[in-house]
């Protein structure tokens, strides 16, 4: 979740959601669906104690429970790390759904304005900002983050 407190001149956030991205990509092309629902390495960069590299689809889903974990750099470092080159099909497959999350017409903008709050499942939806200023006043967020226990989210700290 994140929680305005003040805004600057623009720096909306905004969020898209990974179910509709993976749709787009099988209609455009349904092999990108198939190469993204393989494991591919990603760098853990810390988060995987010992474990320099990582493998894990970038869409998978549970039953109904859909999850999207992407990060572009993060693959491509994973790979790097490995001696591995990026397989063709993959970078492929990363064009089209970085050409598709562009689209801002898939994105939900939000303007974190004082007390405005906005939370979103961060293993489903991607995302972002828009560049902002800090000319008239300073953009503050409170960031607040949390996780699924049986179904019931729980807080698990919060950082400036």
């Amino acid at each position: 979740m994140l929680f305005g407190l003040s805004t600057g001149d623009g720096g909306e956030t905004f969020v898209i959601d990974g179910r509709r991205i993976e749709e787009e990509l099988a209609s455009r092309e349904p092999a990108f669906g198939e190469v993204l629902r393989r494991p591919v390495r990603y760098a853990a960069n810390g988060q995987d104690e010992g474990a320099p590299i990582k493998q894990q689809p970038v869409f998978a889903a549970f039953g109904e429970d859909f999850q999207l974990r992407c990060l572009r750099l993060y693959i491509e470092q994973g790979h790097a790390a490995a001696g591995l080159d990026v397989p063709a099909e993959l970078a492929a497959a990363m064009d089209a759904f970085d050409e598709i999350s562009r689209e801002r017409a898939r994105q939900t903008e939000v303007l974190l304005g004082r007390g405005v709050a906005l939370i979103w499942n961060n293993r489903r939806m991607l995302h972002g900002r828009r560049p902002f200023s800090e000319t008239s006043s300073r953009r503050r967020l409170r960031r607040v983050y949390g996780a699924v226990d049986s179904g019931r989210l729980a807080t698990t700290g919060a950082v400036r």
